[in-house]
């Protein structure tokens, strides 16, 4: 990016500047330079790179083992990638939540306990839970042979889910590899820029509300 001083030389004005990118994945270093110059901006299509389905769906794996005790994380990710969990299965985990205060795999091993399912069903959902306490031990104790930082377990994430498998097979065309499997792989690349779950979740925060807030000034 040009220095933003350039702007303030030129008879541009903000309004009259628009950036094009090729694949989506590029939007996030260009989202995040604005957001460090103070440059507001909104992007006419699409949304902020960290609030994309696939990246939501990662970050909330990670604030589900790190310990969320939002319920709209658990819904966020438990089926997806699909793991035939229905919509009144995603239902009954808000029921037990209100009812029981729980969090994380805990309601989801409530749900399991007290609602009839199918034996797929029931698999899928404990390797559901499994998984997210395997990356939460990994987080608090990590060793050499397991190692708890952000990129290793979002690796770990998307190679026990198949999450990017899913992807291909759900776009069913080559279109997905310049779209969302490119966007799984710039949060890996993000993520290695930082030690902690919490620090990279600190961050990606910080920045959605730094994103919306722009484009509000923007709107305004």
């Amino acid at each position: 990016l040009f220095p933003y001083t350039t702007l303030f030389r030129s008879t541009l004005n903000l309004r009259d500047v628009a950036i094009l990118y090729r694949t989506q994945a590029q939007s996030r270093a260009l989202e995040e330079a604005l957001l460090s110059m103070k440059v507001p901006y909104v992007l006419k299509s699409g949304c902020n790179f960290y609030e994309r389905a696939e990246v939501s769906d990662l970050l909330a794996y990670l604030r589900i083992a790190a310990g969320s005790d939002r319920v709209d994380h658990v819904v966020r990710c438990v089926n997806r990638p699909f793991r035939f969990l229905g919509k009144a299965f995603l239902a009954k985990i808000e029921e037990v939540e209100a009812k029981t205060k729980l969090k994380g795999t805990a309601i989801v091993r409530a749900v399991l306990a007290s609602f009839e399912l199918q034996k797929r069903q029931q698999q899928s959902a404990s390797d559901w839970c499994r998984l997210i306490e395997e990356v939460s031990r990994r987080m608090e104790k990590p060793t050499e042979k397991t190692p708890g930082s952000p990129a290793s377990l979002l690796e770990l994430i998307v190679t026990q889910t198949g999450y990017v498998e899913w992807l291909t097979k759900e776009e069913g065309d080559e279109t997905v590899e310049n779209s969302r499997v490119s966007n799984v792989r710039e949060l890996i690349r993000v993520a290695t820029r930082f030690k902690t779950v919490p620090e990279l979740l600190a961050f990606v925060d910080e920045t959605i509300e730094a994103a919306r807030t722009a484009a509000r000034s923007e709107e305004h």
